[in-house]
């Protein structure tokens, strides 16, 4: 094409002319319509696995992104809080598998739920261990090491919790406060392991509790 051409093209495209009775004028520019906010948020994924070593770091990021979220034989790091606080309303968390949450001295929470509508359940065949043996010292919540709280579920409202294994709690089990109908059905606490030394692993302790 000869360039005097091409000129003339590009100079139409940025600035089109518009010929009446002769006269030459600019044509007004396209009107567009404002943006709609619902264009601009991205609809949650139905459903998120996360596994493995780094799975519980992905979990925490991207919770907001998922409506039902599996997490399956995680590994925690210790002295990590597996961080599911602040959920969508109507999120589910499902545990498969083994979820193992390794060894610190800190008071924890080794996991921490919070939001509204939530349903927390745990598959068939699913544990979370917290490997008490590794803390249990005879001394409890009372002095020697110190040891993390297991599972929190603080400003749970409307929720459900629901076939959820703890296995070898450091110290105490389940961190219910400030809750209002939460529904705590079918749930294990086997601490058989610390029956000479797991002192202060109470299964629940709770405050403002209204289920």
């Amino acid at each position: 094409m000869p360039r005097s051409l091409t000129r003339v093209i590009a100079a139409v495209a940025v600035c089109p002319l518009l010929f009446l009775n002769g006269v030459a004028g600019t044509l007004a520019p396209m009107v567009t319509s404002a943006p709609r906010l619902k264009d601009a948020i991205s609809p949650r994924a139905d459903s998120c696995t996360f596994s493995g070593s780094l799975g519980y770091s992905s979990a925490s990021v991207s919770k907001g992104s998922c409506s039902t979220i599996v997490l399956s034989s995680l590994q925690v790091p210790g002295g990590t809080t597996l961080d599911l606080e602040d959920l969508n309303d109507r999120t589910t968390v499902v545990f498969e598998g083994t979820t193992t949450f390794g060894y610190a001295e800190w008071e924890g929470s080794l996991f921490s739920v919070s939001g509204n509508s939530i349903t927390v359940i745990g598959a068939e065949g699913s544990v979370l261990d917290g490997q008490g043996a590794l803390y249990w010292d005879g001394q409890g919540g009372g002095g020697g090491v110190t040891k993390p709280k297991f599972f929190k579920a603080n400003y749970l409202n409307d929720s459900l919790l629901e076939g959820i294994t703890i296995k070898n709690a450091p110290k105490n089990s389940f961190s219910l406060n400030h809750v209002f109908n939460l529904t705590v059905k079918d749930v294990t606490v086997d601490d058989r392991d610390g029956e000479a030394l797991g002192k202060n692993t109470d299964a629940f302790n709770s405050k403002l509790l209204l289920l």
